[in-house]
């Protein structure tokens, strides 16, 4: 089997890893700039899988709901790979 070298966006201003995925914290927050947050294939985690990245997105959600006004307690990106056979 052989299968293409992922390569990220190369998002310009912002920090990325050698293979230009974007590096963020447990919460999404993008490392080094303020106020921005990113989840999902877009970002240095090294799975790339749909199920992870909706859980990355939760986490990030969580992470922005306080700004909003509500009432919660950010939890981090605890990846849990799901399938079916």
């Amino acid at each position: 089997m052989a299968l293409a070298r992922p390569a990220g966006p190369a998002l310009p201003g912002l920090p990325a890893d050698t293979a230009e995925f974007v590096r963020v914290d447990e919460h999404g927050q993008v490392s080094g700039v303020q106020d921005v947050h990113a989840a999902g294939d877009v970002t240095a985690w090294p799975m790339k899988q749909r199920g992870l990245a909706a859980q990355q997105a939760d986490a990030v959600a969580e992470s922005l709901a306080p700004w909003a006004g509500a009432a919660v307690h950010p939890t981090a990106f605890r990846p849990v790979l799901r399938g079916v056979f």
